[in-house]
């Protein structure tokens, strides 16, 4: 089940599992999950649709130049997550 959090909450997402699996387990299935939930756009539309995200919306980011800066701290976990994420 997701839970999405009311404005002023810390931006969360808690998951509850009524047989509280092993992280081993619990991985793959939350990995494909989001994958499925992303490529059928109902990843997006969840985000967008939360309060906070009008904020966002209003800075017009299309319309302003991007620049990507490499982070040296970044971890390899951070590093391996597929680029079309970021986007």
């Amino acid at each position: 089940m997701f839970e999405l959090l009311t404005p002023g909450q810390t931006p969360t997402l808690r998951l509850y599992h009524p047989k509280r699996p092993s992280p081993e387990f619990a991985l793959p299935s939350l990995t494909k999950g989001f994958e499925n939930a992303y490529k059928d756009g109902s990843y997006i539309k969840l985000y967008k649709s939360h309060p906070e995200h009008k904020s966002i919306a209003d800075l017009k980011l299309k319309e302003r130049t991007a620049l990507t800066i490499n982070n040296p701290f970044a971890t390899t976990a951070i590093k391996s997550i597929d680029k079309k994420y970021w986007e």
